[in-house]
């Protein structure tokens, strides 16, 4: 696990009562993660539900107003994608080393992105675009 340097984590197995170590990057969540991820997505659809249904009566001023700067959200996503996609590699480089880790991160993101990226199309020829 030195490729990564991120230190080892001592962890009870679930199906033994033995101890194993276990790398750190392996055992850890980041529940804020998730939380920051939310706040982002709510950030970016409530500025533009202000933008688009031209919401004049939303509150300009206040705690409210952090709505009308949906960007940060956006920025947001760039910072967490950055992240986990770091932590993604260094397992990978724990899994694979440092020759072989590249290409079953490739394989990995096109299996998650490839059939979103035709669902998503279909719904919008089927949605947007039905002529």
């Amino acid at each position: 696990m030195a490729d990564c340097d991120m230190p080892e984590a001592t962890m009870m197995s679930e199906n033994s009562n033995s101890l194993e170590t276990v790398p750190l990057a392996r055992k850890l969540y980041f529940p804020y993660v998730d939380l920051a991820r939310a706040a982002a997505v709510i950030l970016v659809l409530v500025y533009h539900l202000i933008v688009l249904l031209e919401w004049v009566s939303f509150p300009s001023s206040g705690l409210l107003n952090i709505f009308r700067l949906g960007w940060m959200g956006v920025d947001l996503f760039f910072v967490i994608s950055g992240f986990v996609i770091s932590l993604s590699l260094c397992r990978n480089i724990d899994d694979f080393g440092r020759d072989g880790y590249i290409k079953p991160y490739f394989k990995n993101w096109l299996a998650r992105i490839v059939p979103l990226y035709y669902l998503t199309s279909l719904c919008f020829i089927v949605v947007i675009a039905p002529e």
